[in-house]
């Protein structure tokens, strides 16, 4: 009984932090800045996951960069371990070394095409990246932790509507996905999961997904698989090497 209780409570934890992410986006409506109205609009889920993660992860707003001096498309957000690892920064953005990110979320309004497009275009981006100067592993499915792999990154959608109809809402949701995906050459595998809200939860890489209008249900599965990816690979990553980011730094020494 204490073990249902438990997921009942949890369960109730989620739903309302769900109505405050929602609800504080619902406030940033009336704001015309659409700078201002973006930042407002990620801030609730970043205050959400920096609450609600292990203390080991921090949570903020940047882009990603290689040692090949490739940078990522700007992500809404990027989840890294600040037990390990620290951000670069740049005019107060924050840059994370290509090593250090372990998950990023792209937070939109509404998902339309020309969202889907920016998504999938800013995700080929993302992982296109090479820590360790080494491709990222773009593996499917799921690990174990015992199994000698290249570097991951989680890759996520969360929207707070879209501009499809309710009725058979996640087939048409895919079936755009994949008829953008196809006009733009890309895989739609490179996004690991798409919550909307209201609306259901999408995993490409499984070709699977739910339509509910239950949040507190779908939002604990978006949570409870960005959790578990975040400690499956955050276990087997290596720290990041930043005197590789330095340059070199042998240049100018004498003897004295």
């Amino acid at each position: 009984m204490a073990k249902k209780t438990t997921q009942i409570t949890f369960k109730s934890k989620i739903e309302s932090s769900v109505y405050t992410i929602a609800g504080k986006f619902m406030e940033t409506k009336i704001l015309n800045h659409s700078a201002t109205k973006g930042a407002e609009r990620e801030d609730p889920l970043i205050e959400f996951l920096n609450n609600n993660l292990p203390k080991k992860y921090s949570v903020v707003k940047g882009e990603v960069v290689d040692l090949f001096n490739k940078s990522s498309p700007q992500m809404d957000v990027m989840i890294y371990d600040n037990s390990r690892n620290i951000p670069l920064y740049s005019g107060g953005s924050h840059i994370l070394p290509a090593e250090a990110l372990l998950a990023s979320i792209e937070v939109k309004s509404t998902l339309s095409q020309d969202e889907v497009r920016k998504i999938l275009i800013s995700a080929n981006g993302l992982k296109s990246l090479k820590p360790f100067k080494k491709a990222l592993d773009k593996v499917q499915f799921g690990r174990g932790q015992e199994e000698k792999v290249e570097c991951r990154y989680y890759h996520c959608v969360f929207a707070y509507d879209t501009n499809l109809v309710e009725k058979d809402w996640l087939i048409k949701e895919v079936a755009r996905i994949n008829k953008v995906a196809a006009e733009e050459k890309i895989d739609t595998k490179l996004i690991d999961r798409i919550f909307v809200l209201n609306r259901g939860l999408i995993n490409l890489p499984h070709s699977i997904g739910k339509s509910s209008n239950d949040n507190s249900e779908t939002f604990l599965y978006f949570y409870m698989n960005l959790l578990n990816f975040l400690e499956r690979e955050n276990g087997r990553r290596k720290s990041v090497n930043y005197q590789d980011y330095s340059g070199s730094m042998k240049k100018g020494w004498r003897p004295i």
